[in-house]
């Protein structure tokens, strides 16, 4: 598949790495000192599900990509509008944008710039962040991706990219119900939050 990786941090830094290893066609988009070392030294992952350094492929601007079959939209929430008017130019008729974002709002936040059908919704569980620019590291063993359909005509793609996920031994799931999955997350995001030291990306 083709991936764009709209946030090259700890979420899409980790997981469109993974999706490369698996044999897709991935585009990161990433900014500044991150960007510059993914161009000369490539991304390098360091992780207790295993350490690569991979060629990649890495842009400021969407528009530098091809048109996706899937954006993994993995930005701050506070980048949420600027980095989807970007994306506009690049998401296609048949490209679906789901979020991996901390928080329960993307969803309808996106669909302010893209068709319905061209939204899904997402989760990430993962404890990462860019522990330098070009290098994401991974701590512990959590390492997950939840995502579903919101409109039936999703469903063909869902099931596509999840088997992309598995053929990429990226640990992943289809939630029967994704708006309630977000939330259920998000509840466990304000309990963890007043216990945890490390500053970490759960969701991008």
């Amino acid at each position: 598949m083709k991936i764009l990786c709209m946030g090259s941090g700890g979420v899409g830094g980790y997981f469109g790495a993974r999706l490369q290893q698996g044999g897709n066609d991935v585009t990161f988009v990433a900014r500044g000192r991150h960007l510059a070392a993914m161009r000369k030294d490539g991304l390098t992952l360091r992780s207790p599900h295993g350490d690569a350094n991979l060629k990649v492929k890495a842009v400021e601007q969407p528009s530098e990509a091809v048109t996706p079959d899937i954006v993994l939209f993995a930005v701050k929430l506070w980048d949420t509008e600027g980095a989807a008017e970007q994306l506009k130019p690049v998401v296609g008729s048949e490209t679906v944008v789901i979020p991996f974002q901390n928080g329960v709002e993307s969803i309808d936040r996106l669909r302010r710039f893209f068709a319905e059908k061209s939204v899904m919704g997402g989760s990430a569980y993962i404890a990462s962040r860019i522990e330098r620019p070009g290098v994401i590291e991974h701590i512990g063993q959590m390492s997950r991706l939840q995502f579903g359909p919101l409109v039936e005509s999703q469903r063909p793609i869902a099931d596509l990219f999840l088997s992309t996920l598995k053929e990429s031994k990226v640990n992943a799931e289809i939630s029967p119900d994704i708006i309630r999955s977000n939330w259920e997350k998000f509840v466990f995001l304000v309990a963890l939050s007043t216990a945890t030291p490390f500053r970490v990306h759960r969701s991008a």
